[in-house]
Parts: C-alpha cells; sequence; structure tokens
C-alpha cells in the first residue's frame, strides 16, 4: 500500500505535465487553425496520451519488419502482432464519442495571439514543477479566451452565398441557428462532391459563423442524388430538421 502512493502521485503528475504541454500546443496552433477554418475535436487535449503509446508500437512494428524484409528473415509472428494492434485500435475507436468538431469564427489575427501569448505568460511563470496550479491556470485562460472569441465573433443574423459550380446555396445563421438553404438544387450537380462538403463549405460554416453542425437543412426537391447528398450533409452536420423549399411555414426562423 505504501508503494502505491508514491506510483500514483507519480502518475498524476505526468498525466498533469502531460496534459499541461498539450493545452501550451493548442494555444500555440489557435490562430492558425481559426485563420485556415479548421476545426478540432474537444478530445484533442488526451489525444497524445491516448495515441501516443499506440502509435509508438505501431511504428516500431513497422520499422522491424520493414528491416527484415530487407534481409529476407522471416517475420510472420511480427506481421500478426502489426495487424492485430492495428486491428484493435480501430475497435477502440469505435467505441469514441461521436461529438462535433468545434472552432472559432474569423477574427482579428492580433486577437487570436492573446491566447497563446497568455498561455507563455502562465508557463514561464509558474513552470512544470507546480504542474497542478499550472494546469488549472491554462485551462482557465485557454477556456476563457476560447469561448469569448467565439461568443463575440459569431454572428447572430448572417447570410452568406456559396458557389457550388454554376448555382448556389444560402447558409444563414438565425439566432445562432444555422440554415442551409439549397433551392438552386445544387446538391444535384456534379459540383457537390465529397471535396465540397469536407473542404469548401466546412471551411466557409467555421470561418463565416464559427459552426461546425447545421441546425435546419432546406432542399428544392428531393431526388436519389439530393438524398444521398443529404445523408452525407446529416452525417457530417449532425443536422436533424431537413425540409422541403415549399414548406417554409415550418421554420419560424426563415419567415420576415
Amino acid at each position: 500500500m505504501i508503494d502505491i502512493i508514491p506510483k500514483a502521485v507519480s502518475l498524476s503528475k505526468w498525466l498533469a505535465q502531460t496534459l499541461i504541454i498539450q493545452l501550451f500546443l493548442v494555444s500555440l496552433s489557435f490562430p492558425l487553425l481559426v485563420s485556415w477554418g479548421i476545426a478540432f475535436s474537444p478530445l484533442i487535449f488526451l489525444g497524445n496520451i491516448l495515441f501516443t503509446p499506440v502509435l509508438t508500437l505501431f511504428l516500431a512494428l513497422s520499422c522491424v519488419i520493414y528491416m527484415l524484409e530487407l534481409f529476407y528473415i522471416p517475420n510472420d509472428y511480427l506481421c500478426m502482432a502489426l495487424d492485430s494492434v492495428a486491428h484493435y485500435w480501430i475497435i477502440a475507436m469505435s467505441w469514441a464519442p461521436n461529438l462535433p468538431m468545434i472552432g472559432c469564427p474569423q477574427a482579428p489575427f492580433w486577437v487570436l495571439l492573446v491566447m497563446p501569448l497568455g498561455s507563455w505568460v502562465i508557463l514561464k511563470n509558474y513552470g512544470l514543477k507546480n504542474s497542478l496550479v499550472t494546469l488549472c491556470l491554462l485551462t482557465c485562460w485557454v477556456g476563457t479566451v476560447f469561448c469569448s472569441i467565439k461568443w463575440y465573433f459569431t454572428p447572430i443574423d448572417k447570410e452568406l452565398e456559396l458557389r457550388c459550380g454554376a448555382r448556389s446555396v444560402i447558409v444563414k445563421s438565425r439566432g445562432r441557428k444555422i440554415f442551409f438553404l439549397d433551392t438552386q438544387r445544387a446538391l444535384q450537380s456534379r459540383a457537390c462532391s465529397l471535396a465540397w462538403i469536407d473542404y469548401t463549405l466546412s471551411r466557409e460554416l467555421l470561418k463565416e459563423f464559427g459552426a461546425t453542425t447545421i441546425d435546419v437543412i432546406v432542399i428544392a426537391k428531393n431526388t436519389p442524388v439530393t438524398s444521398l447528398r443529404l445523408k452525407e450533409l446529416c452525417k457530417k452536420y449532425h443536422c436533424k430538421k431537413v425540409f422541403d423549399a415549399h414548406d417554409f411555414s415550418l421554420v419560424p426562423e426563415l419567415q420576415i
């Protein structure tokens, strides 16, 4: 029992220091992520703790297998071990909650620099020796700055026309809800590909509205092609409400 206490203290100290480093790295990359319109997962702070041991094992096995292949040395058991690591890691990842990504709308770059500068001051003054104090201060600082920027720069009432090939879609924010209006049947066009949904639409949603989800989708007409695109949109942006263009009366926020 006496031996367990020092190990628990050492483990908690290592965990606190790892979270501090992760928080500091996130705060450093925050201005670039917002400027480029890139969202990140709420579980990013636990990413290195959970992923680094598995990645280290995976890379070590891969390197050993590669070297053995160069010298024609049998490595069947190592290949089986590598397959097992990948298999169980995929299973473990499937247990993770499907949380929406988070991010901030575009803001002046000098405002975005407040987070990394404040994090640097905290880390310089308190360091890693007082790990719990540093972790608490850093968590409060990063959370406060993130929520303040997101709240202040997120538009309440805004409209954006987004080109999709020869057609366009309208994205509106009403009372901090996001509406996707496809009255020109852009979802049926070839330009509305997975790349357009994953990169163009995602980036513009985040930069202009600070949103990673869509609350309501309104389409002009439902077709087999539109249904496929709707499934992709609803899955990626966690949307649960889809209306026909003739059903505007069901969406009071869109009424003038």
